[in-house]
């Protein structure tokens, strides 16, 4: 199984709703958890499989106005570490792959984006802004 799932949110997080960032857990962390889930029984009884966690780079080095962000994949990281020792003795291996910033349509996707409400000057978010399209 390769988790390969992203939505993008650049925004300050004293900005971002909870419904934004819910949204966002929900394609970054619990998407991945719910495949996850539901390969496992079939590794594990033929007690061999690999899952691939497709993370970024943001995720342990995290970056102004990528709060959320950062911290949708944090979680993934910590999901992917612990289920490699939980099932590396049933012949089950998870790998974390952390990719820097590069171009991709992940700014696209509508459904995790925050925005930017009140006028007060924000040092770097142009910088997020465009490491975040690549």
């Amino acid at each position: 199984l390769v988790n390969n799932v992203g939505g993008g949110m650049v925004g300050a997080i004293e900005e971002t709703s909870l419904e934004q960032a819910q949204r966002l857990f929900d394609v970054n962390f619990f998407g991945p958890v719910r495949m996850t889930q539901a390969v496992l029984p079939t590794m594990r009884a033929q007690r061999s499989g690999r899952i691939v966690f497709i993370s970024s780079i943001v995720g342990f080095l995290p970056a102004p106005f990528m709060g959320f962000y950062a911290a949708s994949k944090h979680a993934l990281e910590g999901l992917a570490e612990s289920l490699d020792h939980e099932t590396r003795t049933l012949g089950i291996r998870a790998a974390l792959v952390e990719p820097g910033f590069m171009r991709t349509n992940i700014g696209e996707n509508r459904c995790c984006r925050a925005v930017l409400s009140t006028p007060t000057p924000r040092p770097g978010i142009g910088r997020a802004r465009t490491s975040a399209r690549g």
